[in-house]
């Protein structure tokens, strides 16, 4: 793959993101009992393996999209996080 076809289909996701960011949990329905299963594996985890640090973790999630997962994670594990940095291709997610 060329870098033209590269950036091409950057450019192409970038805009469906920015089409769908409005409704894109409702649209993608992630916002049911099995996807925040998920999140609350994946919190499980932290729990489970992060060593604990009286000043907190720093956490960062690449391909945030909405922010739901670091909602649910914040709300749940507030008291363990120091600071959480979103980062998506999307601006509009």
């Amino acid at each position: 793959m060329s870098t033209f076809d590269s950036d091409k289909k950057i450019i192409q996701q970038r805009q469906h993101y920015a089409n769908v960011a409005k409704d894109f949990d409702t649209k993608y329905n992630r916002e049911n009992s099995n996807h925040y299963y998920k999140i609350e594996e994946i919190e499980y985890a932290f729990l489970s393996y992060l060593p604990r640090k009286a000043q907190g973790w720093d956490l960062m999630e690449i391909g945030a999209g909405s922010g739901i997962h670091a909602k649910h994670i914040v709300d749940n594990l507030g008291n363990n996080i120091k600071s959480f940095c979103l980062s998506d291709l999307s601006a509009e997610m």
